[in-house]
């Protein structure tokens, strides 16, 4: 052996190597972290010594934020108009949508139908109490009931002496009263309901304004 040279112990080389391997998936992480922070396209999962997958779900940003308003307005903007209205290129416009959409921030695009068109439906506001022993199973029926019916635009469990609120927007009032005792009079778990009608609707809206400070 040469002098001053220093046998190797195996463990040692093994344990460095093993150090050497964490360290470099940190650094990975820490700059794939970075990354995702900073631009704007979407980076897919990405699977490190065969782990699980998960979608990466990026934080809100202020850009986001006002194409988030923005398209609640209008879902077929183009990426041009959008880009007028918020200080990006319509190419990165174009990119910040696709990754909103492919993350699930934009849960749908729906069409809302013209007034000239529902203004001869009659609406109602339903207050539903379950009785105060009836099942859980029972109740989530009723839910499942509901939420199946294409009268039903919305079911709502309120605080207070009733226990849903629920939407429904029927053809007339024959179509509604053949409607309530379908869902509500023969339904085990419905103790009592009261129906109020809508004379006339001055709003309606599903959009949710958002704020970069509250919601970012």
């Amino acid at each position: 052996m040469v002098s001053g040279a220093r046998a190797i112990n195996p463990a040692v080389t093994r344990k460095r190597m093993f150090m050497h391997i964490l360290l470099s998936v940190d650094c990975f992480s820490s700059l794939r972290r970075l990354f995702q922070a900073n631009m704007t396209w979407y980076l897919p999962p990405i699977v490190i010594f065969g782990g699980p997958s998960r979608p990466f779900m990026s934080k809100l940003d202020a850009f986001d934020i006002q194409l988030l308003n923005l398209l609640q307005a209008d879902t077929l903007a183009t990426a041009e108009e959008l880009a007028r209205q918020v200080p990006l290129s319509a190419s990165a416009v174009t990119r910040r949508v696709r990754r909103l959409r492919a993350e699930k921030w934009i849960a749908a695009d729906v069409a809302l139908l013209a007034p000239r068109v529902t203004a001869q439906r009659l609406r109602a506001l339903v207050l539903v109490q379950v009785h105060e022993h009836a099942e859980d199973r029972g109740i989530a029926s009723l839910r499942t009931r509901l939420a199946k019916a294409a009268e039903v635009q919305m079911i709502l469990d309120v605080a207070g002496a009733d226990d849903l609120a629920v939407l429904i927007c029927a053809r007339d009032m024959a179509d509604y009263n053949a409607l309530a005792e379908r869902l509500f009079q023969d339904d085990p778990a419905v103790r009592r309901y009261e129906t109020t009608f809508v004379k006339r609707v001055h709003k309606q809206t599903s959009a949710v304004t958002l704020t970069p400070d509250k919601d970012g």
